[in-house]
């Protein structure tokens, strides 16, 4: 196979012992396989588990970079100053507690190959785990975006790969929405959106994505503020 792609791998994680460090071999051994280079990055959120003492042994590895946050930031911004880090010419977000299967990272590395896309997500088919009030959410947060902006999101909130062109540029959003955000902007200049079926099964441990009230009223409020923002700037 071709070397010929360039990925910076972005893990956010909090309390992931049971599962971070299988997880992240495993994607590294993808990264081999397709990339001429690429750097991980995991941001440890302030754990109290064993994840910061497991994470211990790949600072001293060439292509990592690993951050422990002095305190919790919560996920918006835990992921948020992930994708700042990137510099690589493709992020690759990926969640590391158990929630996700890594072989899905090869699935969206290979449809980007296939479809030479700018944004390629991987596309929740079945959501095992999901309590009815996070399914009316996750419904929410793709329907609005599809009546207010004309974007059909897909899996916003899942794992996915971005061109780093489209992940830093200035966002209005700073809830979870940003990821939205993302997409609907690229969407709407013309860029490429791809998507592959992904398998998701939620743990009861680890990090997970948020999810609560306060996330959901901030990220409405986020929607209204782009909405106005794209008409002003149409």
């Amino acid at each position: 196979m071709n070397k010929k792609l360039s990925i910076s791998l972005i893990i956010p994680t909090y309390n992931d012992e049971e599962t971070i460090i299988q997880h992240v071999r495993r994607c590294e051994d993808i990264l081999n396989k397709y990339c001429d280079s690429f750097e991980i990055i995991i941001a440890d959120d302030n754990s109290w588990d064993d994840t910061r003492d497991l994470l211990e042994k790949f600072k001293i590895k060439k292509n990592y970079t690993i951050i422990f946050n002095k305190q919790n930031l919560g996920i918006t911004a835990n992921v948020s100053q992930l994708y700042s880090l990137a510099q690589k010419e493709l992020i690759l977000f990926y969640s590391a507690d158990g929630d996700w299967e890594t072989k899905d990272v090869e699935n969206l590395i290979s449809t980007l190959l296939k479809t030479n896309a700018d944004i390629v997500i991987g596309k929740r088919i079945k959501k095992i785990g999901y309590t009815p009030y996070r399914r009316v959410i996750s419904f929410l947060h793709k329907f609005i975006p599809l009546i207010l902006f004309g974007v059909n999101t897909i899996d916003p909130g899942g794992i996915k790969i971005v061109r780093k062109k489209l992940a830093h540029i200035k966002l209005v959003s700073k809830s979870q929405f940003f990821e939205a955000e993302i997409i609907i902007r690229a969407k709407r200049k013309g860029y490429r959106i791809s998507s592959h079926p992904v398998v998701y099964k939620k743990n009861y441990y680890g990090s997970g994505r948020g999810g609560g009230l306060s996330d959901a009223i901030h990220s409405f409020i986020d929607i209204l503020r782009l909405r106005i923002y794209l008409f002003n700037h149409n």
